[in-house]
């Protein structure tokens, strides 16, 4: 994702591509998408601000409020986003402007409010934990289950091992089947006096 050009990144993660970037949930999370550090080394510093206030901008239009961003609120608040969430990936900040909007988190009162949006991203980042969690839970299981099917495929019945033992030793119907209850005739027992 990084190897495009800056142009080439705002018109792939523009504000109206939201819904489209984060339609797979799982590839938000653990996708290959460039983090906002990763953003600014490939680009320049603070190019991750300037993909920053195209969203912001985006979410104070899309709020309808009467008092929208100042230009000085809106470039503040992209930097404390590039600095404090440095780690977030690209389509995460996506996803989070999406559930801003969605009301998962705080809301507007006739103001676009820094701090509220500061606050959301927070939480955002509690419920991206819980995501990662839950994905890395579902791979780990999945790993699991494909070695012991795998296993399973390389292994032989009971039978099929009574059968191998006896081509090698010419005994097999002699070892008791350790899943069958023993013949009362055959149990050994001690005498206790």
């Amino acid at each position: 994702m990084c190897g495009d050009s800056f142009s080439e990144l705002l018109v792939r993660f523009a504000p109206d591509r939201q819904m489209e970037v984060c339609k797979d949930l799982d590839s938000v999370f653990v996708g290959s998408y460039p983090s906002l550090s990763e953003i600014n080394m490939t680009y320049g510093d603070n190019s991750a601000a300037e993909w920053l206030i195209y969203q912001l901008t985006f979410l104070g239009l899309f709020a309808g409020v009467k008092e929208k961003f100042t230009e000085d609120n809106i470039l503040q608040l992209a930097l404390i986003i590039q600095h404090e969430y440095y780690y977030l990936n690209i389509a995460e900040i996506m996803l989070f402007f999406i559930r801003f909007m969605a009301g998962y988190y705080e809301a507007f009162y006739g103001v676009v409010d820094p701090l509220k949006i500061t606050v959301s991203l927070r939480a955002f980042c509690q419920d991206r934990f819980s995501e990662i969690s839950r994905i890395e839970s579902e791979q780990e299981k999945k790993r699991r289950d494909e070695a012991w099917l795998k296993r399973s495929k390389e292994c032989v019945t009971y039978q099929e091992y009574l059968a191998l033992r006896g081509k090698q030793k010419g005994e097999a119907s002699q070892i008791p089947n350790p899943l069958e209850p023993l013949e009362p005739n055959n149990r050994e027992t001690q005498d206790i006096k």
